[in-house]
């Protein structure tokens, strides 16, 4: 399999989010701090396609899409529309991954935190597709940040080969969280790993400073940048590149990092830069609301090779 960087759909740094004219371009209202603001992922050349609130592009191993939707109540209702038919485009395909914009993402509407009500609509459209006894064994690495923007946008990759799910030991499963946390858990795991069309693809799920399920380092955000990189270096070995996430092995990696004040910047590539990342990477640093209140920074990672 050949990867093809220039299908990059997705941008970021945009006044408002919305998609472009011949829907193959995502353009999402999350600021830039530093770093590209278009970001690949790992498409084959395929076929592209634009069909309803989705834009695809199929190949013979992998499907990759986005989807949005304008929100102007529940949030629990647009996560449930755009993964019904999130899941209906993959078909048989297994889920790979999935990065969520999703709007207000702390903020509350009708006395429930927007995460949280993202959450009961996507863990339910997950259920009713694959039982509940079985949903979280096909919950994939996930993301879910906040941007300012009254539209929900989620990107899927699904894939012919059946991926393997993993989880961090020092951290309670998401799918697993008491009620403390939503209605519903959220459903992703802490990373995919899978091999198609013969190259390794490693996702690392949007890593932040939590273990067991409780945030740590709260209101200290060196704290909670040592705390994420662990989570990371436990990951690394868990997906079989080591606890450098495959730094120095010639992988093609991918990272976003996510901020919740812009003014953190300059303290948080201090460390991340030199703990985790190769001037060969490609980065980008963007300022979002983190899925947690008291959280200020979060991590995800492709990694190819």
């Amino acid at each position: 399999m050949e990867l093809h960087s220039e299908i990059a759909p997705i941008r970021f740094g945009s006044s408002c989010s919305r998609v472009s004219g011949d829907g193959s371009w995502l353009e999402l209202a999350l600021p830039v701090l530093a770093g590209n603001p278009i970001s690949p992922l790992p498409f084959e050349s395929g076929a592209f396609s634009r069909s309803g609130d989705w834009s695809t592009w199929r190949s013979a191993d992998l499907l990759c899409a986005f989807g949005t939707i304008p929100v102007s109540g529940a949030l629990s209702d647009a996560a449930h529309r755009l993964y019904q038919q999130a899941f209906e485009l993959a078909g048989d395909r297994h889920l790979l991954r999935f990065w969520n914009f999703i709007p207000g993402i702390n903020l509350q509407t009708a006395g429930l935190e927007n995460y949280r009500s993202f959450g009961v609509g996507r863990h339910q459209a997950f259920v009713e597709r694959f039982g509940r006894d079985d949903a979280h064994h096909r919950m994939p690495a996930a993301t879910g940040v906040g941007i300012d923007d009254p539209v929900l946008a989620v990107v899927l990759v699904a894939g012919t080969t059946k991926p393997e799910h993993l989880e961090n030991p020092n951290q309670v499963p998401a799918y697993n969280y008491p009620t403390e946390y939503g209605p519903r858990p959220p459903a992703f795991a802490r990373a995919t790993r899978v091999v198609s069309g013969g190259l390794r693809l490693c996702f690392l799920a949007g890593t932040s400073s939590v273990l067991g399920h409780a945030s740590v380092g709260v209101g200290d955000l060196p704290r909670q940048i040592e705390i994420t990189l662990d989570n990371i270096e436990t990951m690394g070995a868990r997906l079989g590149l080591g606890p450098a996430l495959g730094r120095g092995q010639g992988l093609k990696r991918m990272f976003r990092i996510y901020l919740r004040r812009s003014s953190d910047l300059e303290l948080a590539r201090a460390t991340v830069e030199g703990r985790l990342l190769d001037p060969a990477d490609s980065a980008v640093w963007l300022q979002s609301d983190i899925c947690r209140a008291d959280l200020g920074i979060e991590i995800d990672a492709t990694v190819v090779g």
